[in-house]
């Protein structure tokens, strides 16, 4: 949400969250986010977040098969970006991001969350570990999990590979 803000000041209404990790510019991959979490039974130790941003790579930076559905924010806004200053507007909102969800976990950023979302009202497969599930993307929920009708009724997802299926 915190990179999805930031994005979205530089280019208003271009930016989206393909849950739980990605963001899209213009419907392409712009940033990846993943994480390591530390937890025990009642506690989390702590969580490790990496991101990846890809900023002012051009059109030949991309390899052929990733052309189509990879970006960077210079290719999207067709300017050249300040790593830096896109670094620090990141960083600055990620700690209100995390202050808020201390505070509050996401009540704060919930309907945010679901602006951003380029899921919402797509037929989506869900491959996670060993299990596959295919329904309709109808919310994020106030926990962060994507919510699918399927056949069998709603079914909360925390974590998997989600691939939009063509109508």
């Amino acid at each position: 949400l915190a990179l999805a803000e930031t994005l979205d000041s530089l280019s208003p209404g271009g930016v989206k969250i393909k849950w739980p990790n990605d963001v899209l510019l213009g419907g392409r991959k712009v940033a990846g986010i993943l994480t390591e979490l530390s937890a025990e039974r009642d506690k989390i130790n702590h969580v490790i977040i990496g991101v990846g941003i890809n900023v002012n790579h051009g059109v030949g930076h991309f390899p052929d098969d990733l052309k189509d559905s990879a970006t960077s924010v210079r290719r999207f806004l067709k300017r050249k970006v300040s790593r830096v200053e896109l670094l620090q507007s990141f960083m600055l909102q990620f700690e209100r991001e995390y202050a808020l969800y201390r505070k509050s976990r996401l009540a704060k950023g919930h309907a945010r969350l679901r602006k951003f979302s380029s899921l919402l009202g797509q037929t989506v497969t869900v491959q996670a570990a060993n299990h596959r599930i295919t329904g309709t993307a109808r919310d994020i929920d106030a926990k962060g999990r994507l919510i699918l009708d399927t056949h069998t009724g709603q079914v909360p997802i925390t974590a998997g590979e989600v691939t939009i299926l063509k109508k």
